[in-house]
């Protein structure tokens, strides 16, 4: 696999995630109409989506404007194992993100019409998340940066 087709491959990971997060949370409160989820509280939980994901996607996409720098890459070789591994640690970080997102808006209980303990509140709970999400972040980026960064140069034989 060559360095341009696996940045493309975790590209694809990455925007197809942050689509399947936002429609996630938008059918939140069609999927449990009872009247638990406002959609007023979509709206702060969209932008933070948006923003955990809008960093690797814009450094990802960025590098297919300078031709010569896909020219470039598609020469440069990844070694199968280092392209299993980046994949693996998108994939896998994706995945948890996505389930721990959805987990306060799908799976938690939430009286209706009491006053929630703090912590206990769909907002509070998402938060929580999103924290976790970018904790773990350096997981997921540390594929990024072995794509992002320029191929070592080969010494002279």
């Amino acid at each position: 696999m060559n360095q341009n087709r696996l940045r493309m491959a975790i590209f694809i990971l990455w925007s197809f995630f942050l689509l399947l997060t936002i429609v996630a949370i938008e059918a939140g409160p069609i999927v449990r109409h009872n009247g638990t989820i406002q959609n007023s509280q979509l709206s702060p939980m969209l932008k933070q989506v948006v923003a955990l994901f809008l960093a690797p996607l814009s450094c990802l996409a960025g590098f297919w404007f300078p031709k010569e720098e896909r020219y470039k890459t598609k020469q440069q070789k990844i070694q199968r194992e280092r392209a299993i591994v980046a994949l693996g640690l998108t994939a896998g970080y994706l995945i948890v993100v996505f389930v721990s997102l959805c987990w306060p808006i799908y799976v938690v209980t939430y009286p209706g019409g009491l006053e929630l303990p703090k912590g206990d509140s769909l907002t509070d709970r998402f938060a929580d998340a999103m924290t976790l999400a970018t904790m773990l972040s350096p997981l997921a980026l540390a594929p990024l940066h072995f794509l992002t960064s320029s191929p070592p140069e080969q010494p002279a034989t």
